[in-house]
């Protein structure tokens, strides 16, 4: 990211005038690269610039002093070097609010590790998920795939991504010795806290979320492939052609309230039950949306989100690194609501989530990694906003901050 085009997405966040995205891109970036002196410089420089009346209208400015007022004397304690802070006084709490407003959802995990006896929520450590899914047959047998494997092949047999044998609990046999004489339906399951790859017949890739179900057959057969999901994948499809007609062969997916056709692309798909709502993300190519209910058909273009709820689907521009950002081991939290980050907190941790009251409002900023244990992702949250949390017996409180 160039140094001018850092500054003149400051002057517009400074105005209020950033999208989502742009904000989380600023995140990200400061985040990766641990530059805060040279954060710092650019908040100053903007500042600088800026007109004083604008710099006292700047909802940006205003929003990140509200957040942060509690915690400004931490920040100012710290030993920086801010030698051009000095010359504008009358800033200083502009630029501190808006420095902590970037990265204290991410300063705690940088800097201070998570240290343990610090804070309540260290008492029950909660690691992250990890590869873990369960493989079953039409006949109702399961395999338990191997969590020092991260996917499997499915081809004239069924082995894990690195060629090894997927094994038969039941008989101890060989999965590449199942199923040879036809298709059959599979089932790949994901629990809360796993996460697992599928190549698919046809050469698709699939990467499952945790608590996420795909359906497939072992060998695609006829004019289509059809997968069923529930709750959230990735895709990478494969475009083949039928030999004699050489026409496309389409592959769809189909998921709550909707069907997903394609010919070859990459795309995003949530649909967990307890959402009340299913999202579609393009990344490449194009695909087509069909509810179910209104069988209105949308076509998507990169870049593009579809929400179905019910017979309505809407579409929306969305920056589609933030929607798989799950797949790089990342949770968004800028302009995403409570609810919702909990929930995905909720699948990848294995807790349970309950609110002791009716939460305010809150604004989140950034993205924090889903990699570390849940106490450092807890309290890099509550950094951010306007609450607290607790942890007793693998459950989530959540409680309004007083």
């Amino acid at each position: 990211m160039k140094s001018d085009y850092q500054y003149e997405l400051f002057s517009r966040y400074l105005k209020g005038q950033t999208s989502p995205a742009e904000e989380a891109s600023l995140m990200v970036y400061f985040r990766d690269h641990g530059n805060t002196d040279e954060l710092q410089d650019l908040v100053v420089t903007a500042l600088s610039d800026l007109p004083e009346n604008e710099m006292e209208e700047s909802k940006s400015a205003q929003a990140a002093l509200g957040r942060v007022k509690a915690n400004l004397s931490h920040l100012l304690g710290r030993e920086k070097k801010m030698v051009r802070i000095h010359r504008l006084r009358r800033w200083l709490p502009y630029v501190a609010a808006i420095i902590l407003a970037f990265t204290a959802g991410i300063w705690f995990l940088i800097e201070s590790g998570g240290k343990k006896g610090e804070h309540p929520l260290t008492a029950e450590a909660i690691l992250p998920g990890g590869n873990k899914a369960t493989l079953t047959w039409a006949d109702g047998r399961t395999v338990d795939l191997s969590e020092t494997q991260s996917g499997i092949i499915v081809g004239e047999g069924i082995t894990y991504i690195d060629g090894s044998d997927v094994l038969r609990v039941d008989e101890g046999k060989s999965a590449s010795q199942f199923g040879s004489s036809g298709s059959e339906l599979l089932t790949l399951s994901t629990p809360r806290g796993g996460t697992y790859q599928v190549v698919l017949p046809d050469g698709s890739k699939v990467w499952l979320n945790a608590s996420t179900t795909l359906k497939y057959p072992s060998r695609f057969t006829g004019s289509e492939r059809v997968v069923e999901l529930t709750g959230e994948a990735y895709f990478s499809v494969a475009q083949i052609r039928e030999k004699a007609s050489q026409r496309k062969v389409p592959f769809r997916v189909v998921s709550a309230g909707q069907t997903v056709e394609v010919l070859g692309t990459e795309f995003n798909i949530t649909a967990y039950p307890d959402d009340d709502e299913t999202r579609t993300t393009l990344i490449n190519g194009s695909v087509q949306i069909v509810n179910m209910v209104s069988e209105i058909a949308n076509e998507l273009k990169p870049g593009d989100q579809s929400i179905t709820r019910n017979e309505q689907t809407d579409i929306v521009q969305v920056d589609p690194s933030l929607a798989i950002a799950w797949k790089s081991g990342d949770i968004v939290l800028t302009n995403v609501p409570l609810q919702t980050i909990m929930r995905q907190i909720s699948r990848w941790y294995d807790v349970d989530v309950k609110y002791a009251a009716q939460p305010d409002p809150t604004e989140f900023f950034g993205t924090v990694s889903r990699m570390r244990e849940l106490s450092a992702v807890l309290q890099a949250m509550e950094s951010t906003g306007n609450i607290r949390f607790c942890l007793e017996n693998n459950t989530i409180i959540v409680n309004p901050k007083n």
